[in-house]
């Protein structure tokens, strides 16, 4: 999803806890900004968080399997 709003040219960040994929994804996409963070752990990610600029969406994906219609999205549905 972080790609795919990216994509549309949206300023995009990417939290998760696993470096390998957040390292795989800012090689592809240099401009993803990514947070490595365990969610469970509400105290550094409101840290982490907090050294972000200020954001006005929100993508919360985590467990969550909606891809089949995020990707036929299109940037004007998005408001982009």
């Amino acid at each position: 999803m972080a790609v795919k709003v990216h994509q549309f040219g949206a300023e995009t960040y990417a939290l998760s806890n696993n470096s390998e994929r957040l390292d795989s994804l800012q090689k592809e996409f240099p401009k993803i900004k990514t947070v490595c963070v365990d969610l469970s752990n509400w105290e550094k990610t409101e840290a982490e968080i907090k050294k972000l600029d200020v954001m006005h969406c929100l993508v919360n994906n985590a467990g969550a399997d909606c891809s089949t219609t995020f990707w036929t999205l299109k940037p004007k549905v998005m408001g982009l």
